[in-house]
């Protein structure tokens, strides 16, 4: 791979001289540009810091992230020139330049920095990420994979995997791919935007059936991507309210709870009654343990959209794990109050929208809670029905079908659940059980190796193995 001159690129992008100025202006704000009031405080903050030290590339630097971090490209790029003038050793300022650059179209020098930034410093895991993906986008197909698996063999999360599977998908080979991108699943079972992949790969393979669920899910999804040293910094100059918001649902979706209510009740004391913000809020309360806060915030959107689905499902969420913990208190005159409570919200909901399959299967969890299993049993069917394909939902159905001893039906409900695309490991797990019980053991066997084909050396397959043995197969 040609590496370029650290010395030749950048005397051309940044017009260094021999020793470098001893300081440099800040970047203005440009002519007619207006935004609101916070952002263009934010930025007239950090234009003060340099105008106090125009010699310290961390100033023009952290100006250049509150300008990027707003999407105001041009003044952000040239504030990392001006950086890396002053300090042409600053790997993230370089990163934060290339990110720039990509910002205002200038995608050749932005190719051109990312190789050079990778040849300096070959640990930059964002850098190498978004360099292998630049690569795919061109074709270049062995170069973007020689990246992606440097990125698996020296680092255990997903992304590497994920671009493997993506290069093999640009070359044909779906069926590689699928396996590829299977496995950056398992390691990443919540990514919609892998979900999303993985349906491109069942669509090549003419799995039209698997594909759809997966692209609808998935198309609005962006690629997971490396922070960089600076993620943390810019994210604070993130001050327009849908930036903000913007944040704060990454927070939450990465499980940084507490750093995603702090953004959440912030932007909350700019509009108190945005519903988007505090049903994400009431979201966050509740994975934080913060019951009463979860049912507060849920009510306050109730208190102006009484019809408001995700509210109304967050409160009986929010009920329904309340009354496990009084249960599990020996609290149970209590637990079957909140319970009915729970119902009480979920069926408000269903009134709204009889079509929305995660209430019903909410609906179904409570019932089953309260013991009226005939009523759970209808519910989490609907559920499915109207699209909740979650393996929770269907490893639920499956053991209240089976009550009594009827493993027929236990066993059509895990079929379906393990026909669905992704791993499915659980479902095919208990499935095997199902059929050992019903003397089906070559089938079980015929199972696990392909559990075994898509995720080698898993717990879950280990203990079906030993299993199997045991029972002569």
């Amino acid at each position: 791979m040609l590496i370029l001159s650290k010395t030749l690129f950048l005397g051309v992008l940044l017009g260094l001289t021999a020793c470098g100025p001893s300081g440099l202006p800040p970047v203005e704000v440009p002519s007619g540009w207006s935004s609101d009031q916070e952002v263009l405080s934010t930025i007239q903050n950090r234009t003060a810091v340099v105008e106090r030290s125009p010699d310290s590339a961390q100033a023009h630097r952290s100006l250049g992230l509150a300008f990027s971090a707003n999407q105001v490209w041009g003044p952000a790029s040239q504030c990392f020139r001006n950086t890396l003038t002053l300090d042409s050793g600053d790997m993230e300022a370089k990163y934060e330049l290339a990110l720039s650059l990509s910002g205002e179209g200038e995608l050749d020098q932005m190719l051109e920095l990312l190789i050079e930034l990778v040849g300096e410093q070959e640990k930059h895991l964002a850098g190498r990420q978004t360099l292998g993906i630049e690569l795919l986008k061109r074709d270049r197909l062995d170069e973007a994979q020689a990246h992606f698996q440097w990125l698996e063999d020296n680092d255990a999360s997903f992304i590497g995997m994920l671009g493997l599977g993506e290069v093999a998908l640009a070359r044909g080979d779906a069926e590689l791919a699928e396996k590829l991108i299977l496995t950056a699943q398992k390691r990443a079972p919540k990514n919609l935007y892998i979900a999303f992949v993985l349906g491109q790969a069942y669509l090549d393979l003419d799995m039209e059936e698997k594909a759809k669920p997966l692209l609808g899910v998935g198309a609005d999804q962006e690629r997971p991507r490396y922070p960089s040293a600076l993620t943390t910094e810019k994210s604070t100059y993130s001050v327009g309210y849908g930036a903000r918001l913007g944040v704060a649902v990454a927070l939450l979706n990465a499980g940084d709870y507490t750093r995603a209510i702090e953004q959440f009740e912030y932007l909350e004391t700019l509009d108190s009654r945005d519903e988007a913000c505090l049903v994400n809020l009431a979201s966050a309360y509740l994975l934080a343990n913060r019951h009463a806060d979860s049912l507060a915030t849920a009510d306050k959107v109730l208190s102006f959209n009484p019809g408001s689905m995700e509210a109304l499902a967050n409160k009986g969420t929010c009920l329904m794990s309340l009354a496990k913990l009084r249960e599990s208190e020996g609290k149970g005159t209590l637990a079957d109050s909140l319970l009915t409570r729970a119902l009480e919200s979920v069926d408000k909901g269903l009134v709204e929208s009889d079509r929305a399959g995660r209430l019903h299967s909410l609906r179904g969890q409570i019932l089953q809670l309260m013991g009226r299993v005939p009523e759970a049993l209808e519910s989490l069917q609907s559920g499915i029905l109207n699209g909740d394909d979650r393996e929770k939902i269907y490893l639920l159905l499956a053991r209240l079908s089976g009550v009594g001893g009827n493993l027929l039906a236990a066993e059509k409900v895990l079929r379906e659940s393990a026909d669905i695309s992704g791993l499915r490991l659980e479902s095919r797990f208990q499935l095997c059980g199902v059929l050992l019980q019903t003397g089906r053991g070559e089938e079980a066997r015929a199972i696990h190796k392909r559990m075994d084909e898509m995720v080698e050396n898993h717990p879950k397959t280990k203990m079906l193995d030993e299993l199997l043995k045991e029972r002569g197969y």
